[in-house]
Protein backbone atom coordinates (compact mmCIF):
# COMPACT_ATOMS: atom_id res chain seq x y z
CA UNK A 1 0.00 0.00 0.00
CA UNK A 2 1.32 3.63 -0.61
CA UNK A 3 1.44 6.09 2.28
CA UNK A 4 1.98 9.79 1.48
CA UNK A 5 2.05 13.00 2.98
CA UNK A 6 -1.00 15.24 2.97
CA UNK A 7 -1.06 19.38 2.95
CA UNK A 8 -4.64 20.88 3.94
CA UNK A 9 -3.70 24.73 2.75
CA UNK A 10 -1.02 26.40 1.34
CA UNK A 11 -2.12 29.72 2.36
CA UNK A 12 -2.33 31.35 -1.12
CA UNK A 13 -4.22 31.38 -4.25
CA UNK A 14 -3.38 30.69 -7.51
CA UNK A 15 -4.55 29.94 -10.92
CA UNK A 16 -6.42 26.83 -11.13
CA UNK A 17 -5.96 26.25 -14.42
CA UNK A 18 -2.03 26.29 -14.08
CA UNK A 19 -0.22 23.14 -15.94
CA UNK A 20 3.25 22.93 -13.81
CA UNK A 21 6.44 21.78 -15.30
CA UNK A 22 6.78 18.19 -15.73
CA UNK A 23 9.13 16.83 -12.71
CA UNK A 24 12.91 16.28 -12.07
CA UNK A 25 14.12 12.34 -12.81
CA UNK A 26 13.20 11.13 -9.74
CA UNK A 27 15.03 9.16 -7.35
CA UNK A 28 13.50 5.46 -7.09
CA UNK A 29 15.29 3.13 -4.13
CA UNK A 30 14.55 0.18 -2.34
CA UNK A 31 15.10 0.52 1.56
CA UNK A 32 16.43 -2.12 3.48
CA UNK A 33 13.49 -3.96 5.39
CA UNK A 34 15.28 -3.53 8.44
CA UNK A 35 14.34 0.30 8.52
CA UNK A 36 10.79 -0.87 7.98
CA UNK A 37 10.10 -3.35 10.51
CA UNK A 38 10.66 -6.31 8.10
CA UNK A 39 8.50 -4.81 4.92
CA UNK A 40 9.88 -4.65 1.42
CA UNK A 41 9.05 -0.85 0.34
CA UNK A 42 9.77 1.45 -2.52
CA UNK A 43 10.64 4.83 -1.84
CA UNK A 44 10.72 7.77 -4.34
CA UNK A 45 11.71 11.62 -3.71
CA UNK A 46 10.16 13.89 -6.24
CA UNK A 47 10.69 17.49 -7.02
CA UNK A 48 9.96 19.67 -9.92
CA UNK A 49 11.54 23.05 -11.30
CA UNK A 50 8.57 24.72 -11.17
CA UNK A 51 7.32 26.63 -7.90
CA UNK A 52 3.33 26.48 -8.59
CA UNK A 53 4.17 22.55 -8.39
CA UNK A 54 2.09 21.38 -5.59
CA UNK A 55 2.49 17.21 -6.44
CA UNK A 56 1.74 14.96 -8.13
CA UNK A 57 -0.14 11.30 -8.44
CA UNK A 58 2.20 8.25 -9.03
CA UNK A 59 1.03 5.83 -11.60
CA UNK A 60 2.36 2.42 -12.32
CA UNK A 61 2.14 -0.18 -14.84
CA UNK A 62 4.09 -3.62 -15.59
CA UNK A 63 3.82 -3.24 -19.49
CA UNK A 64 4.56 0.10 -20.08
CA UNK A 65 0.93 0.59 -21.57
CA UNK A 66 -1.77 0.47 -18.93
CA UNK A 67 -1.22 2.64 -15.98
CA UNK A 68 -3.23 2.45 -12.51
CA UNK A 69 -2.67 4.92 -10.54
CA UNK A 70 -0.96 3.94 -7.13
CA UNK A 71 -0.83 6.95 -5.08
CA UNK A 72 -0.54 10.83 -4.37
CA UNK A 73 2.79 12.81 -3.04
CA UNK A 74 2.05 16.48 -2.14
CA UNK A 75 5.04 18.86 -2.03
CA UNK A 76 8.55 18.54 -3.17
CA UNK A 77 10.79 16.38 -1.74
CA UNK A 78 14.10 16.92 -0.25
CA UNK A 79 16.43 15.61 -3.57
CA UNK A 80 19.38 16.74 -5.19
CA UNK A 81 23.14 14.80 -6.52
CA UNK A 82 26.41 14.58 -4.68
CA UNK A 83 29.08 17.07 -6.22
CA UNK A 84 31.70 15.04 -5.26
CA UNK A 85 32.73 11.33 -5.01
CA UNK A 86 32.11 10.06 -1.59
CA UNK A 87 34.63 7.33 -0.31
CA UNK A 88 34.29 4.25 2.11
CA UNK A 89 34.90 5.61 6.16
CA UNK A 90 33.93 4.88 9.00
CA UNK A 91 31.38 5.74 11.67
CA UNK A 92 31.21 8.16 13.07
CA UNK A 93 33.16 9.15 10.34
CA UNK A 94 35.17 12.53 10.59
CA UNK A 95 37.34 12.64 7.94
CA UNK A 96 35.02 12.58 4.50
CA UNK A 97 32.93 15.44 3.53
CA UNK A 98 29.29 14.50 1.94
CA UNK A 99 28.78 17.59 -0.82
CA UNK A 100 25.52 18.19 -2.14
CA UNK A 101 23.46 20.47 -4.51
CA UNK A 102 19.91 20.04 -4.44
CA UNK A 103 17.22 20.81 -6.88
CA UNK A 104 15.62 24.43 -6.25
CA UNK A 105 12.12 24.89 -4.59
CA UNK A 106 13.39 22.43 -1.71
CA UNK A 107 13.55 22.67 1.78
CA UNK A 108 17.04 23.52 3.38
CA UNK A 109 19.10 21.09 4.91
CA UNK A 110 20.11 22.00 8.54
CA UNK A 111 22.46 20.55 10.94
CA UNK A 112 21.39 18.39 13.88
CA UNK A 113 22.56 17.41 17.36
CA UNK A 114 24.87 14.88 18.63
CA UNK A 115 21.85 12.78 20.06
CA UNK A 116 19.81 13.41 16.66
CA UNK A 117 22.54 12.01 14.50
CA UNK A 118 23.16 9.06 16.49
CA UNK A 119 19.75 8.04 15.86
CA UNK A 120 19.44 8.65 12.53
CA UNK A 121 16.87 11.46 12.78
CA UNK A 122 18.94 13.29 9.71
CA UNK A 123 18.91 9.64 7.63
CA UNK A 124 19.78 10.80 3.76
CA UNK A 125 20.09 8.23 0.71
CA UNK A 126 23.40 8.66 -0.82
CA UNK A 127 23.33 6.50 -3.91
CA UNK A 128 22.57 3.62 -2.83
CA UNK A 129 23.94 4.03 1.09
CA UNK A 130 22.12 5.27 4.03
CA UNK A 131 24.04 7.38 6.18
CA UNK A 132 23.23 10.41 9.26
CA UNK A 133 24.88 13.77 9.18
CA UNK A 134 25.47 16.38 11.79
CA UNK A 135 26.87 19.28 10.81
CA UNK A 136 25.76 20.99 7.24
CA UNK A 137 27.41 23.90 5.98
CA UNK A 138 25.76 26.15 3.04
CA UNK A 139 28.42 26.61 0.69
CA UNK A 140 26.55 27.82 -2.68
CA UNK A 141 22.74 29.21 -3.59
CA UNK A 142 22.47 29.76 -7.81
CA UNK A 143 19.10 30.18 -9.08
CA UNK A 144 17.19 28.64 -6.56
CA UNK A 145 19.78 25.72 -6.13
CA UNK A 146 21.56 25.23 -2.96
CA UNK A 147 24.58 23.40 -2.61
CA UNK A 148 25.99 22.27 1.03
CA UNK A 149 28.86 20.19 2.76
CA UNK A 150 27.39 17.62 5.33
CA UNK A 151 30.32 15.89 7.64
CA UNK A 152 30.85 14.15 11.03
CA UNK A 153 28.62 11.19 9.01
CA UNK A 154 27.51 8.20 10.61
CA UNK A 155 28.23 5.61 7.74
CA UNK A 156 26.62 2.34 6.30
CA UNK A 157 23.26 2.35 8.29
CA UNK A 158 20.82 -0.40 8.04
CA UNK A 159 23.80 -2.54 6.24
CA UNK A 160 23.82 -0.65 3.32
CA UNK A 161 26.56 -0.77 1.37
CA UNK A 162 29.70 2.50 1.92
CA UNK A 163 30.30 5.07 -0.97
CA UNK A 164 29.01 7.21 -3.78
CA UNK A 165 30.22 8.33 -6.60
CA UNK A 166 29.79 11.97 -7.98
CA UNK A 167 25.95 13.10 -9.43
CA UNK A 168 24.85 10.14 -7.45
CA UNK A 169 21.36 10.78 -6.00
CA UNK A 170 20.74 12.04 -2.36
CA UNK A 171 18.03 12.10 -0.42
CA UNK A 172 17.02 13.57 2.77
CA UNK A 173 14.69 11.17 4.36
CA UNK A 174 11.15 12.57 5.73
CA UNK A 175 8.05 12.64 4.97
CA UNK A 176 7.76 14.15 1.52
CA UNK A 177 8.54 11.17 0.07
CA UNK A 178 6.30 8.30 -1.83
CA UNK A 179 6.39 5.01 -0.39
CA UNK A 180 5.26 1.55 -1.93
CA UNK A 181 4.87 -1.60 -0.05
CA UNK A 182 5.38 -4.54 -2.43
CA UNK A 183 4.95 -8.14 -2.45
CA UNK A 184 6.87 -11.08 -2.84
CA UNK A 185 5.05 -11.61 -6.64
CA UNK A 186 6.47 -8.11 -8.10
CA UNK A 187 10.20 -8.63 -6.95
CA UNK A 188 12.40 -9.29 -9.55
CA UNK A 189 10.10 -7.82 -12.19
CA UNK A 190 10.76 -4.14 -13.76
CA UNK A 191 7.75 -1.57 -13.41
CA UNK A 192 7.76 1.38 -15.06
CA UNK A 193 6.15 4.62 -13.17
CA UNK A 194 4.92 8.25 -14.50
CA UNK A 195 4.68 11.10 -12.25
CA UNK A 196 1.57 13.09 -13.17
CA UNK A 197 2.01 16.82 -11.11
CA UNK A 198 -0.62 18.74 -10.72
CA UNK A 199 -0.38 22.52 -9.08
CA UNK A 200 -0.84 23.88 -6.35
CA UNK A 201 -4.80 23.83 -5.80
CA UNK A 202 -4.52 20.19 -6.50
CA UNK A 203 -5.66 20.93 -10.34
CA UNK A 204 -3.99 21.79 -13.82
CA UNK A 205 -3.55 18.56 -14.11
CA UNK A 206 -0.72 17.04 -17.06
CA UNK A 207 -1.50 14.93 -19.82
CA UNK A 208 -0.30 11.27 -19.72
CA UNK A 209 0.74 11.11 -23.40
CA UNK A 210 3.34 13.84 -21.91
CA UNK A 211 4.63 12.53 -18.97
CA UNK A 212 7.59 10.20 -19.08
CA UNK A 213 8.21 6.57 -17.39
CA UNK A 214 10.87 5.47 -15.27
CA UNK A 215 11.56 1.59 -15.11
CA UNK A 216 12.71 0.33 -12.27
CA UNK A 217 13.92 -3.27 -11.28
CA UNK A 218 12.34 -4.21 -8.38
CA UNK A 219 14.62 -6.30 -5.97
CA UNK A 220 14.21 -9.73 -4.27
CA UNK A 221 11.61 -9.51 -1.89
CA UNK A 222 13.08 -10.25 1.93
CA UNK A 223 10.94 -12.88 4.05
CA UNK A 224 10.56 -11.48 7.37
CA UNK A 225 13.38 -13.11 9.73
CA UNK A 226 15.47 -14.27 6.15
CA UNK A 227 14.89 -17.79 5.02
CA UNK A 228 13.89 -18.54 1.03
CA UNK A 229 14.40 -21.13 -0.97
CA UNK A 230 13.70 -21.67 -4.41
CA UNK A 231 9.91 -22.21 -5.70
CA UNK A 232 9.08 -24.74 -7.82
CA UNK A 233 8.12 -24.52 -11.61
CA UNK A 234 7.58 -26.40 -14.62
CA UNK A 235 9.64 -26.67 -17.63
CA UNK A 236 9.93 -23.41 -19.84
CA UNK A 237 6.58 -22.54 -18.45
CA UNK A 238 4.76 -19.02 -18.15
CA UNK A 239 2.85 -17.83 -15.52
CA UNK A 240 0.74 -15.07 -14.56
CA UNK A 241 0.93 -14.06 -10.96
CA UNK A 242 -2.42 -12.33 -9.55
CA UNK A 243 -3.79 -11.09 -6.43
CA UNK A 244 -1.30 -8.08 -6.14
CA UNK A 245 -1.62 -4.77 -6.62
CA UNK A 246 -0.48 -4.67 -10.03
CA UNK A 247 -1.79 -7.96 -11.51
CA UNK A 248 -0.45 -9.65 -14.35
CA UNK A 249 3.18 -9.92 -13.88
CA UNK A 250 4.98 -12.14 -16.67
CA UNK A 251 7.68 -14.53 -15.71
CA UNK A 252 9.26 -17.37 -16.88
CA UNK A 253 10.09 -20.08 -14.68
CA UNK A 254 12.83 -23.27 -15.85
CA UNK A 255 12.92 -26.54 -13.41
CA UNK A 256 15.56 -29.10 -14.48
CA UNK A 257 14.46 -31.85 -12.67
CA UNK A 258 16.05 -35.00 -11.90
CA UNK A 259 19.41 -33.61 -11.78
CA UNK A 260 21.90 -32.14 -8.76
CA UNK A 261 20.46 -28.85 -9.67
CA UNK A 262 17.09 -29.77 -9.53
CA UNK A 263 14.85 -26.54 -8.80
CA UNK A 264 16.97 -24.12 -10.45
CA UNK A 265 15.36 -21.03 -11.79
CA UNK A 266 16.61 -19.06 -14.39
CA UNK A 267 14.68 -15.12 -14.65
CA UNK A 268 13.76 -13.95 -17.90
CA UNK A 269 12.51 -10.37 -17.83
CA UNK A 270 10.97 -8.25 -20.42
CA UNK A 271 11.49 -4.76 -20.53
CA UNK A 272 9.60 -2.41 -23.57
CA UNK A 273 11.59 0.65 -22.59
CA UNK A 274 14.33 2.23 -24.69
CA UNK A 275 15.96 3.12 -21.54
CA UNK A 276 16.94 1.00 -18.41
CA UNK A 277 19.42 0.82 -15.75
CA UNK A 278 21.27 -2.46 -14.97
CA UNK A 279 21.75 -2.16 -11.14
CA UNK A 280 22.31 -5.24 -8.40
CA UNK A 281 18.43 -5.32 -8.06
CA UNK A 282 19.20 -7.09 -11.55
CA UNK A 283 19.76 -10.93 -9.83
CA UNK A 284 22.74 -12.77 -11.09
CA UNK A 285 22.02 -15.34 -14.27
CA UNK A 286 19.10 -13.24 -14.99
CA UNK A 287 18.10 -13.11 -19.12
CA UNK A 288 16.78 -9.66 -20.11
CA UNK A 289 14.26 -9.41 -23.20
CA UNK A 290 14.40 -5.93 -24.69
CA UNK A 291 11.88 -5.49 -27.27
CA UNK A 292 11.67 -1.98 -28.72
CA UNK A 293 11.03 -1.29 -32.09
CA UNK A 294 14.07 2.20 -31.69
CA UNK A 295 17.51 2.10 -30.00
CA UNK A 296 17.85 0.87 -26.31
CA UNK A 297 20.52 2.72 -23.79
CA UNK A 298 20.94 0.31 -21.05
CA UNK A 299 23.29 1.88 -18.37
CA UNK A 300 25.88 -0.34 -16.61
CA UNK A 301 25.70 0.59 -12.77
CA UNK A 302 29.12 1.35 -10.85
CA UNK A 303 27.84 -0.92 -7.99
CA UNK A 304 27.34 -4.47 -9.46
CA UNK A 305 29.45 -7.12 -7.56
CA UNK A 306 32.08 -9.12 -8.26
CA UNK A 307 31.31 -12.71 -10.18
CA UNK A 308 27.23 -10.83 -11.10
CA UNK A 309 26.03 -11.45 -14.18
CA UNK A 310 23.51 -11.68 -16.78
CA UNK A 311 22.57 -11.97 -20.80
CA UNK A 312 20.91 -9.80 -22.50
CA UNK A 313 18.35 -10.92 -25.26
CA UNK A 314 17.51 -7.99 -28.22
CA UNK A 315 14.14 -9.12 -29.71
CA UNK A 316 13.13 -6.25 -31.19
CA UNK A 317 14.70 -4.24 -33.90
CA UNK A 318 16.37 -1.53 -32.18
CA UNK A 319 20.00 -1.55 -31.72
CA UNK A 320 21.26 -2.15 -27.85
CA UNK A 321 23.60 0.56 -26.75
CA UNK A 322 25.67 -0.07 -23.45
CA UNK A 323 26.54 2.89 -21.60
CA UNK A 324 28.61 3.23 -18.30
CA UNK A 325 27.89 4.57 -15.18
CA UNK A 326 30.41 7.42 -13.69
CA UNK A 327 32.97 5.16 -11.91
CA UNK A 328 32.08 1.92 -14.23
CA UNK A 329 34.13 0.50 -17.00
CA UNK A 330 32.88 -1.58 -19.68
CA UNK A 331 35.70 -4.12 -21.70
CA UNK A 332 35.14 -4.83 -25.06
CA UNK A 333 32.16 -3.50 -26.93
CA UNK A 334 30.19 -0.58 -25.86
CA UNK A 335 27.39 -0.80 -28.21
CA UNK A 336 26.34 -3.83 -30.53
CA UNK A 337 23.82 -3.86 -33.92
CA UNK A 338 22.29 -6.60 -34.89
CA UNK A 339 19.92 -7.07 -37.98
CA UNK A 340 16.93 -5.78 -38.03
CA UNK A 341 13.93 -8.57 -37.21
CA UNK A 342 16.65 -11.20 -36.01
CA UNK A 343 16.89 -12.26 -32.47
CA UNK A 344 20.69 -11.90 -30.84
CA UNK A 345 22.03 -12.65 -27.74
CA UNK A 346 24.89 -10.87 -25.34
CA UNK A 347 25.82 -11.71 -22.03
CA UNK A 348 27.34 -9.25 -19.03
CA UNK A 349 29.81 -10.44 -16.47
CA UNK A 350 31.50 -8.16 -13.48
CA UNK A 351 35.06 -9.07 -13.01
CA UNK A 352 36.08 -6.98 -10.28
CA UNK A 353 34.76 -3.80 -8.15
CA UNK A 354 37.52 -1.63 -6.17
CA UNK A 355 35.25 -0.69 -3.28
CA UNK A 356 32.07 -1.58 -3.89
CA UNK A 357 31.91 1.63 -6.73
CA UNK A 358 34.15 0.89 -9.70
CA UNK A 359 32.80 -2.05 -11.44
CA UNK A 360 34.81 -3.18 -14.10
CA UNK A 361 32.01 -5.21 -16.62
CA UNK A 362 32.97 -7.10 -19.63
CA UNK A 363 30.73 -7.73 -22.85
CA UNK A 364 30.99 -10.42 -25.07
CA UNK A 365 28.56 -12.66 -27.38
CA UNK A 366 27.38 -9.92 -30.39
CA UNK A 367 25.94 -12.71 -31.97
CA UNK A 368 22.84 -12.62 -34.04
CA UNK A 369 20.98 -16.35 -34.28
Amino acid sequence: MARYDVQDSYGYETDNTYIPALINPPTIFAVPPLLVNGNNELWMAVTCPDALYGGCTVFASLDDSTYKPIGKLYRQSRQGWLTDSLPAGTSPDITNTLSVTMHAFTNAIESVSNVAVNTAQSLCYVGGELLAYRDATLTNLINGKSSYNLSYLRRGLYDSPQGAVTNAPFVFIDNVLFKYSYTSELAENVVYLKFQGFNVTESGLQQMSDLVAYPFMIPPFVSAGGGGGIAPGTFNEDKVIVGSSLDGVKESLVTIADDVISGYREKHITISATAFTITSFVTSGSVLRFTAATDVTVTISNTLPVGWCCSIRQIGTGRVQFVASSGAVLKNRQNFTKSAGKDAWIALACDSNNFGVAANVFIGGDLAL
